[in-house]
C-alpha cells in the first residue's frame, strides 16, 4: 500500500476520499435494490403460491362435499344391521375428514392485503 493511501483511511479501515465514499453508497444502494427487489420476487412468489392454494382447497372440497352428500343420503336409507351400512359410514368419516383438512388449509391461506407506495404487502393470516 502507498503512503498516502495508508494516510486516507479512517480507524475503522475505509477510506475518506469522497470517490471512495460514493462508489461504496453506489454499492450499497445497488445491494439495497436487489434486496428490494428479492423482497418483491419473493412477494409475488408468495401471492401466487397462496392463490394456488386457495384454488386447490376450492377444487378439492367439490368432489369431497359431493362424496359426502350421497354418502348420507344413502345412509338414511339403511339401518345399522345392513351390510352397505358401516362402508357407507366409513366413506362419509374420510369424506369429512378430508374436509377438516381442506377447511384447515384454506383458512391458513387467508390473508389481508394493504395498498402502500411500493404495491400490496401481507400483512395477516397464518402464513
Amino acid at each position: 500500500m502507498k503512503k498516502r493511501d495508508k494516510e486516507d483511511l479512517n480507524k475503522s479501515g475505509k477510506s475518506t476520499h469522497p470517490e471512495t465514499a460514493c462508489l461504496s453508497a453506489c454499492a450499497a444502494a445497488g445491494n439495497n435494490h436487489k434486496t428490494a427487489q428479492e423482497k418483491i420476487d419473493y412477494k409475488m412468489k408468495l401471492e401466487k403460491c397462496l392463490l394456488e392454494t386457495r384454488a386447490i382447497c376450492h377444487e378439492l372440497s367439490q368432489p369431497v362435499t359431493v362424496i359426502s352428500g350421497y354418502s348420507e343420503l344413502l345412509l338414511l336409507n339403511k339401518t345399522e344391521d345392513d351390510p352397505q351400512y358401516e362402508k357407507l359410514f366409513e366413506i362419509k368419516k374420510q369424506a369429512d375428514i378430508i374436509d377438516k383438512i381442506v377447511r384447515r388449509l384454506r383458512y391458513l391461506v387467508k390473508y389481508t392485503t394493504s395498498d402502500n407506495s411500493q404495491g400490496n404487502e401481507i400483512i395477516g393470516g397464518d402464513v
